[in-house]
């Protein structure tokens, strides 16, 4: 943000917007979780992360998905898909081609420690070699530790390796999560996006929940609104959603109904369009696109508060 005015006006309306999107789901000061799931012995705890490189118009992603038991913490079965995914503005000298993908899935054994991590002891690949695999992940003598609330569907995994850590994120939509965006609307006017998301799962990979939306235009110059009368106008809107998500990641959302502040003066309509997003979970961001937009938008996992 360039301007000044926008700062302090922008920190009370995130400050507002976190305080009615929690008005109805949480009560006192605790920290927003998603709710407890009922696990079954067979089930299984899933962790996913994600890194994006960029250099020379070549973008690389590379995505991690962590299959554990729930059962008594025991992670000596554990089984792990790991993703490259290659584009390019040219091609690849590996398939002279502008994209490729990598795959493999590994089946890993691990033994307890006395601190009561893990550590793996041997990997088993399974993959079909390509011209494009470069080199691959070895994760022979990493440590793994269960760390975060008791719940299980609330843990996160730790990854240790050569004294560096990693935390895997569960891999699941359930949760709080922001999004914000700040862009010019006109030569003398600010807008910023804030969104709150807060998503439950259900049965049979459904997903429900609902969106805080506010839109902030504010003047950059000594102009008032006509509407209002003042320099900020500051829109909100509820929506309504619901959809399916996949193992994979992959996910549907759509809008199913809205609500907005009543007799608004710079919003005499109150008229919103409802739409679909299709999108991947990967770590702690969701990226979601519209059925209209070829611009990602990105949530990013809301911890504590």
């Amino acid at each position: 943000m360039q301007h000044r005015p926008l700062f302090s006006s922008l920190a009370s309306v995130v400050v507002a917007l976190l305080g009615l999107a929690g008005l109805s789901a949480c009560r006192g000061r605790e920290p927003r979780r998603p709710g407890p799931v009922l696990l079954t012995p067979d089930a299984r705890l899933v962790f996913s992360i994600q890194d994006e490189t960029t250099e020379e118009g070549d973008t690389v992603t590379t995505r991690e998905v962590w299959s554990l038991p729930v059962a008594g913490g025991d992670l000596r079965n554990l089984v792990v898909t790991f993703t490259r995914l290659g584009k390019s503005r040219t091609i690849f000298s590996c398939n002279n081609t502008n994209a490729y993908e990598v795959r493999v899935v590994y089946h890993l054994t691990a033994r307890p420690a006395a601190d009561g991590s893990w550590k793996i002891v041997s990997e088993r690949r399974q993959h079909t070699p390509g011209a494009c695999d470069g080199e691959l992940p070895v994760f022979g003598g990493t440590t793994l530790a269960l760390a975060g609330p008791e719940a299980p569907d609330q843990a996160y995994l730790v990854h240790t390796l050569t004294g560096k850590s990693r935390i895997l994120w569960p891999h699941t939509p359930a949760g709080s999560w922001l999004y914000r965006r700040s862009t010019p609307t006109a030569a003398e006017e600010q807008k910023v996006e804030l969104e709150l998301w807060t998503l439950r799962t259900l049965d049979g990979g459904r997903i429900a929940g609902h969106y805080d939306r506010m839109e902030i235009r504010e003047s950059t110059n000594s102009s008032n609104f006509a509407c209002n009368g003042r320099k900020e106008i500051v829109l909100f809107t509820r929506y309504t959603v619901e959809g399916t998500f996949l193992p994979n990641g992959q996910l549907r959302l759509r809008e199913t109904g809205y609500s907005t502040q009543h007799h608004h003066p710079c919003d005499r309509t109150e008229k919103r369009f409802l739409d679909t997003y299709s999108g991947v979970l990967i770590g702690d961001t969701i990226r979601l696109k519209t059925r209209d937009d070829d611009v990602e938008q990105v949530l990013n996992r809301r911890h504590g508060l």
